[in-house]
């Protein structure tokens, strides 16, 4: 279980009452309060793990709610909060883009870490959406809370303006890349309010490179990919030719330069493979045939990546969002048959 004494040191900035915590004096007192009568606060859209609490929303683990994710993801969305303020600040994107503060919270009375996050000034309008084919999508066949309810309401839109959406393309390869339409929020004097800053599909990545897997996978390819993913999300909702123009650029961009990196991966570890090759003779039998076997399946890895890092920019320019999750359900079956052929190798 993760608390305040097993809680990694690059949380301590995050964390209420650390001596490192870079929160205003006075936040760990109201979070004092708001923790006093916890169990009183409301559930926001039926989720247990999100709570209203006045001025602030407090969150804690999914996973204990039996959602595919990991106990420390709720915490994860902390510091992708700071990383996007700071990416923002730095390329003066604040009068276009806001972020709320967010902390963590030690509450002893339960001994769990819980995520809290300062409410930002929101308006009743919805983003705009790029086709009618979209909306129609979205208002038939999607969730029933949030902004696509609001949609269904009929609430007032509001476009994304060049700069957010070009802002925004940059942020999916920086990590931020859940542009679904349930977190697409403005604020009063029209900023886009970026609220969910939870680390998407964490668990997956997590589970394609953690152990021995994490020698085969490569976690940048991977990071990549979802970057487009999100960015095909995002382009639903670029109205703006221009915006919709800039967006496609940063992806293409993107998309090139990590497939060029692969690339060069892949070439350079077959080099290795053919150097192990021409070495046989200076080594044993046994220990040439392992590494061999270890570079090939690493390029058989590297190859897949490659693929699917070529198919999720194709399917993102055709608009096929239900073959871009698909990808990601290929990769979690791969992972789990290889963990059922190392559990029946222990075994033996």
């Amino acid at each position: 279980m993760i608390n305040s004494l097993t809680l990694a040191p690059k949380f301590y900035t995050h964390l209420l009452g650390h001596s490192k915590c870079i929160a205003p004096d006075n936040v760990k007192q109201e979070i004092e309060k708001i923790f006093e009568n916890f169990d009183q606060s409301a559930p926001i859209d039926n989720k247990e793990n999100i709570r209203d609490c006045g001025a602030w929303v407090v969150k804690n683990s999914r996973a204990q709610f039996g959602v595919f994710t990991t106990a420390d993801t709720h915490l994860y969305r902390v510091r992708k909060a700071l990383k996007v303020k700071k990416y923002i600040s730095e390329n003066h994107y604040d009068n276009e883009i806001a972020v709320p503060d967010k902390y963590i919270y030690f509450n002893p009375k339960d001994e769990q870490l819980y995520a809290v996050c300062k409410k930002l000034n929101l308006s009743n309008e919805i983003a705009g959406i790029e086709s009618p084919a979209w909306e129609s999508y979205l208002k038939e066949g999607y969730s029933r809370s949030g902004q696509v309810q609001a949609l269904r309401d009929g609430k007032p839109k509001r476009n994304l303006t060049f700069t957010q959406a070009k802002a925004s393309a940059e942020l999916s390869f920086l990590g931020y890349t859940d542009f679904n339409y349930t977190n697409l929020y403005f604020t009063q004097d029209g900023k886009l309010a970026i609220l969910d800053t939870e680390p998407f599909n964490r668990a997956l990545k997590k589970t394609l490179c953690s152990g021995l897997k994490g020698y085969f996978f490569d976690k940048v390819a991977l990071h990549a990919q979802q970057a487009i993913e999100g960015i095909a999300r995002l382009k639903h909702y670029c109205t703006d030719p221009k915006a919709m123009q800039v967006v496609k650029q940063i992806e293409r961009n993107n998309a090139l330069w990590n497939i060029a990196k692969l690339v060069t991966k892949i070439t350079l570890i077959a080099l290795v493979g053919v150097s192990i090759i021409a070495l046989m003779s200076k080594i044993s039998l046994i220990g040439a045939v392992a590494l061999i076997t270890l570079v090939s399946l690493k390029e058989i890895v590297l190859f897949y990546q490659l693929n699917n890092l070529c198919l999720a920019w194709y399917h993102s320019s055709k608009g096929n969002l239900n073959k871009l999750n698909r990808l990601d359900d290929t990769a979690l079956f791969i992972c789990s048959f290889y963990d059922e052929i190392i559990s029946l190798l222990s075994f033996r």
